[in-house]
């Protein structure tokens, strides 16, 4: 019960599984990899991390983009709602599957609190 004095441990996994039947999409999260090929050239590519139930919706905010000297800030289209044991980097990318298999490349991660939800919040846009 460490982080969550004010509710039991059954009380917290009814949380989890609720937020758990809210997943109603699945997503693969893929990360970048990189390599060389038999002669030598570089290859890029996408490796499989895994494949989960999760939930998208549209960004809380309307997305904005703006440049700082050169750098482009952009806020998200989406944002995706994955299981707390999925780990997701920065440079990782979802692609949501069925529908249109849309793919989204990663803005930002919230961090996984417990105490708060039991699940992932990632921040993303969609890929070009």
């Amino acid at each position: 019960m460490t982080g969550r004095p004010l509710i039991s441990p059954a009380a917290w996994s009814r949380v989890v599984a609720t937020i758990a039947r809210t997943h109603d999409q699945t997503c693969q999260v893929e990360r970048p990899t990189s390599g060389r090929d038999a002669g030598g050239a570089p290859v890029t590519g996408w490796l499989l991390v895994a494949e989960v139930d999760c939930s998208v919706s549209a960004a809380s905010r309307q997305a904005t983009e703006r440049s700082f000297g050169g750098a482009h800030l952009s806020t998200a289209d989406v944002e995706i709602g994955l299981p707390l044991d999925i780990e997701v980097l920065p440079s990782d990318r979802i692609t949501v599957l069925g529908g249109l298999g849309e793919t989204y490349h990663i803005v930002g991660v919230s961090p996984a609190t417990e105490s708060l939800a039991p699940e992932i919040t990632v921040s993303a846009n969609r890929a070009s």
